[in-house]
């Protein structure tokens, strides 16, 4: 078992400095499966979403043979970004440069390229767009740069028996909510991975699930994390305790009675509740800012019922974020001190030892 002994967080160089960010970008995030959203939000075809990954502008597409592909959001011609727009649904089956007009079918293949005709060596077999590897995992969208992709399987076994128990691929998002978060990335991710601080920043939190109550499930690799048990009483956490949508299938006892977090290295968290799953999707934006997307995920025959609504849970979720943005974002002004030093972690920190252990790993630090 690995512990937290005799282990100090990480400097302040690591939440400060740009240097670090773009290595962080080329080694962690350009090497990494990347969350980008729920497959029901590309069920048409001709559905599309863009994203930067590593720094990199892609764009995920649904083709109208049903397929779901990714491509670097990059014309071969003089390099423009193709699509601006977030996401939404192409109207031709194409994909057109604004710039040169230089088209794409939703393969990937160059189509049209004006005024190329008689160009000495040129051919549109060789200039489609560059892949991206994208799948579908549990309900969710992925994708990867790196050429030397961990196998999709593998990566999220630790957490199989909670997607498997939660019907994760049947879950219906019931509500998004996003953040600007004024601090680093990996901030977020310490500060989800411990419940030292709930007693002071949540005591709403704290007096569903007692801070010492926790416990962990997995506590060394890219997954971390484990349950925390209900309070007497209460059914999951919301702001009344009470259930915001029906059980969700396939939960055994404990299942009900606690709630499992867990952390994915580098980009989102994934909140097993007795009657929905929340997701958060962490994207940095710099070295102090980061974008932060909030998903409740509930059962399709929950979200069925005419009387459902997920209020309960969002605003109790929403109440929380913003307690932890708040600190993260103390942390973050604290590091641009120069009286910022790395301080002890308690057996309570466990979980953030572990994040560390591993992000220096990741790093080659």
């Amino acid at each position: 078992m690995r512990s937290s002994q005799g282990q100090y967080s990480l400097g302040r160089e690591f939440f400060v400095d740009p240097a670090i960010f773009g290595r962080e970008q080329e080694t962690i995030f350009s090497q990494s499966w990347q969350m980008l959203g729920r497959d029901d939000e590309f069920a048409k075809p001709r559905a599309f979403r863009t994203a930067m990954i590593g720094g990199q502008p892609v764009v995920i597409v649904r083709g109208d043979d049903g397929r779901l592909r990714g491509f670097h959001n990059v014309c071969r011609h003089r390099g423009a970004m193709i699509v601006e727009a977030g996401q939404g649904c192409l109207e031709k089956g194409s994909l057109t440069c604004p710039y040169h007009a230089w088209s794409y079918d939703l393969t990937g293949k160059l189509i049209g390229a004006p005024n190329m005709i008689g160009v000495e060596d040129f051919s549109r077999e060789n200039y489609g767009l560059k892949s991206i590897h994208v799948e579908s995992v549990h309900g969710f969208v992925v994708a990867n740069l790196s050429n030397e992709q961990v196998e999709l399987a593998s990566w999220l076994e630790p957490l199989l028996t909670h997607l498997t128990a939660s019907s994760a691929e049947k879950l219906i998002c019931a509500r998004r909510i996003e953040y600007d978060v004024r601090a680093n990335w990996k901030l977020l991710f310490e500060n989800y991975s411990e419940c030292y601080h709930c007693p002071t920043v949540h005591p709403a939190l704290n007096r569903l699930t007692p801070y010492r109550g926790a416990s962990n499930e997995v506590q060394d690799g890219p997954i971390l994390g484990g349950p925390m048990s209900l309070a007497d009483g209460v059914e999951t956490m919301s702001t009344s305790g009470k259930l915001a949508g029906g059980w969700l299938p396939g939960l055994n006892a404990d299942q009900r009675r606690s709630v499992n977090y867990f952390t994915v290295f580098p980009s989102f968290f994934l909140s097993f509740h007795p009657d929905y799953l929340l997701v958060h999707r962490i994207e940095p934006q710099t070295v102090d800012s980061a974008h932060v997307v909030c998903e409740f995920l509930f059962h399709p025959d929950t979200v069925a019922d005419p009387k459902f609504d997920p209020a309960d849970a969002v605003e109790f979720w929403d109440l929380t974020n913003r307690q932890d943005w708040a600190v993260c974002e103390r942390v973050q002004a604290g590091a641009r001190s120069r009286a910022f030093s790395p301080g002890p972690l308690s057996e309570l920190e466990s979980v953030v030892a572990a994040f560390d252990r591993h992000y220096r790993k990741a790093m080659k630090l």
